[in-house]
């Protein structure tokens, strides 16, 4: 057992009680923010941390889609870049979302490159907002 001096009791109380504000603080932030949440539509990040956490119900949204309906004409075809850019997330993201079948991509036959119909791009954006 390590022996303490007063000082050191003292100085140790004292960080003991200002931890102890701080925790008192984050609560109140967490319950302003659960309470701003519950009476908005738009996603609130909850602090934990140095990090950021979205709500689960909200995490689809949370990979920055665009929240303006895409401009693209239904019967034409649009490349993944170009996809990517309509919904406002990365060609990385549209080509997971391929692989997940969350969007149905077509091949070309003149080239063999995927391309997905402006329909389809209005769907996924109308199933996520």
């Amino acid at each position: 057992m390590i022996k303490l001096t007063s000082i050191q009791r003292k100085e140790l109380e004292k960080m003991k009680d200002e931890l102890g504000d701080i925790y008192a603080r984050n609560e109140q932030i967490i319950n302003k923010l659960d309470d701003i949440f519950a009476h908005s539509k738009q996603p609130v990040a909850v602090p934990q941390g140095n990090k950021c956490i979205l709500p689960d119900r909200i995490k689809r949204i949370s990979n920055n889609m665009t929240s303006t309906q895409p401009q693209v004409i239904a019967t034409s075809r649009y490349s993944i870049t170009d996809t990517a850019t309509q919904l406002g997330v990365s060609r990385r993201t549209v080509e997971r979302y391929i692989e997940q079948r969350k969007i149905k991509a077509q091949i070309r036959k003149v080239n063999g490159k995927r391309f997905i119909t402006g329909s389809e791009i209005i769907r996924i954006w109308n199933q996520t907002f």
